[in-house]
């Protein structure tokens, strides 16, 4: 982990983010991905009483499962 922090740094110039993401505007990312990579089936978006949306957050909590 500590060598990659270093990569991370050095890429960063030195100083500043290392990891520059703006989490307001991550899940607008994350559908452009999901388009780009053909996911484009509306059960991965919708909400209803059978379906919740696919989300960053949530990939995470399932491959954390």
């Amino acid at each position: 982990m500590i060598p990659l922090l270093y990569v991370m740094i050095d890429e960063a110039g030195g100083s500043g983010l290392i990891c520059p993401i703006n989490v307001y505007k991550a899940s607008d990312a994350f559908r452009k991905y999901l388009d780009r990579a053909g996911l484009t089936r509306p059960d991965l978006r919708q909400r209803t009483r059978m379906h919740i949306p696919l989300t960053m957050h949530g990939l995470r909590a399932t491959g954390a499962t």
